[in-house]
């Protein structure tokens, strides 16, 4: 059996930008709140997150 190449497995309904964005590519913590944040939350918000915490 050949899987498709389904875009919408690869994207997030961000909760910051209230869109579909492109998803975290693993959790950022290996437990349930990393799954929950990699679920509803895109990566190009987590990184603008983790550049806010450098400062």
């Amino acid at each position: 059996m050949t899987e498709t190449f389904n875009p919408q497995a690869n994207t997030v309904f961000c909760r910051k930008y209230q869109q579909e964005l492109p998803k975290m590519p693993h959790p950022p913590f290996p437990n349930k709140k990393g799954q929950e944040l990699q679920e509803t939350v895109s990566d190009k918000a987590w990184k603008e997150w983790l550049e806010q915490q450098r400062c």
